[in-house]
Parts: structure tokens; C-alpha cells; sequence
């Protein structure tokens, strides 16, 4: 048998290639596996990747029964909790925190939980903490935009977009969130040319055509308001509903050809 430090090698070039199956394999026939905080945290990781909450859940306990200042192990186990039980996965992000002051990662997952949360002050402050960390880390920064739209200051939101797009230029996401800023704050040619960009990345993404769309009618284009709405609604059947709630559009909702587009 393998001493267990050379299974764990093993595995994470499998956990690379996405082999997650051979890897628990691997682990859980060594008869050392519950001794190695290293093997159990992997074998947690292995868990998340074939869908077996309660399996990882349990591993990670293992893992940290046996090494309970594991930093990484313990970032595993509040994303365990990330979706169920947010106030107890930011607690053991505290805990992670303290233990390791200077690592970003740390405080970006802080962020992301403030943020779904909906405590965007605490999501911001986070954010802002990471990029102080590290400054080019692009999706902080798209982060940290969603917070600062979010709180109303869209001069700082406008500012990280663009920031965004110097470290991404390539991202549609910052393209699409530039054009609902110009849109919302009534920029409608810049609107248009940031969804025209993002169009142009990827002509099938159903966003910046409803974006488009909507420009186009509150320009009052309605010709072609009404033909980019029935080509995002039939590349996204979802946008058929979403624009009965959309105020952009209610000039339009009583229109024939708006009719026969939603029905």
C-alpha cells in the first residue's frame, strides 16, 4: 500500500482532471485515511464534486477533529455551510480570518455571503479589503460594483466597470452591467454602445439584446425595441415574463405587435 502523502499527490492531479470518482477511490481504501487531515480534506473536496453534501460535511469535520487551526480546511467547511446556514459559515470564516489576516480569499467569500445576504455594506467592505490585497482581481471588482449599484453610487460603480474592463476586456458581464447603468441613468448612446459590445463577444447571449431592446424604447425606436424583444425572447423564453414587469417597456404593453410577441 501507498504511504498516504502519496495517494494525496495522486489525488489532487485527479481532482485537476476532474476525476473525482477514481480519487475517493484512491482514499478511501487506505487504511491511514482517517489519521491524515490532509487526505480527509481532499477527500471532502472529492465529495463536492460528485454532489454529496453530507459526505463532505462529514469528512471536513474529520479533517478538522484532527488539525482544528487547518485554514484550508476550515474555508471548506463554511462553504459547506455557505447555502444553509450563512450566519454560522461567516463565524467560521472569522475563525479563518484570524488565523490567516493577509489572505484574500478569506474576505472575498465574506463578501459574497454579506452580499447574498443582501448587507452590501459589509459585502463592499470586504471587497474593498481583497483589492487593497489585491488589486487586479477582476471578478472583486465586479463584486464590488454589484454593491456599490446596489447602495445607489453609481459614479463608483461606473468606475469599477470600467476598472473591470482594463483587467478584463473581453468580460460581456461588465459590457451588459455598463449598459443597465447607462440605461438606468438615462445615457441611452452609451447604453447602446456597451450592449453593442457585448453583442458583438457573443451574438447568442439573450442580455444585450434585451438590453437593446430596451433602450430602443425608451428612445422610442419602437420598430426596433419590438424586433430585439422577440429575438431575446427567442433566445431566452424567460425575458416573455420578465418584460410584463419591466417599466421600460410600458409605453409599448398595450402595442399589437408587443402582444403577439409575448403570447
Amino acid at each position: 500500500m501507498a504511504e498516504i502523502e502519496e495517494v494525496c499527490r495522486k489525488v489532487e492531479l485527479l481532482l485537476d482532471l476532474r476525476k473525482a470518482d477514481l480519487a475517493i477511490g484512491l482514499l478511501t481504501d487506505h487504511p491511514d485515511l482517517h489519521q491524515n487531515a490532509r487526505a480527509l480534506y481532499l477527500l471532502s473536496r472529492c465529495y463536492y464534486l460528485t454532489g454529496q453534501p453530507q459526505a463532505r460535511l462529514a469528512a471536513v469535520q474529520q479533517c478538522l477533529a484532527l488539525k482544528p487551526e487547518m485554514v484550508s480546511g476550515l474555508i471548506e467547511l463554511a462553504k459547506c455551510y455557505e447555502l444553509t446556514d450563512r450566519d454560522h459559515a461567516l463565524d467560521i470564516l472569522g475563525r479563518c480570518l484570524a488565523l490567516s489576516p493577509e489572505e484574500p480569499a478569506i474576505r472575498g467569500m465574506m463578501g459574497v455571503m454579506h452580499l447574498r445576504n443582501g448587507d452590501f455594506e459589509k459585502a463592499a467592505e470586504a471587497f474593498e479589503k481583497v483589492l487593497e490585497l489585491d488589486p487586479e482581481d477582476g471578478g472583486t471588482v465586479c463584486n464590488l460594483a454589484v454593491c456599490m449599484a446596489k447602495l445607489g453610487r453609481h459614479a463608483e460603480e461606473e468606475a469599477l466597470l470600467l476598472h473591470g474592463l482594463e483587467l478584463e476586456p473581453e468580460n460581456t458581464y461588465l459590457f451588459i452591467n455598463l449598459g443597465v447603468l447607462y440605461s438606468d441613468t438615462g445615457r441611452y448612446d452609451q447604453a447602446e454602445e456597451f450592449y453593442l459590445r457585448a453583442l458583438a463577444l457573443d451574438p447568442n447571449d439573450a442580455s444585450p439584446i434585451y438590453g437593446l431592446a430596451c433602450v430602443y424604447c425608451l428612445r422610442e425606436q419602437d420598430e426596433k425595441a419590438l424586433d430585439y424583444l422577440q429575438r431575446s425572447i427567442q433566445l431566452d423564453s424567460s425575458y416573455k415574463t420578465y418584460v410584463l414587469g419591466d417599466p421600460d417597456f410600458n409605453r409599448l404593453k398595450k402595442h399589437p405587435l408587443f402582444l403577439n410577441i409575448i403570447s
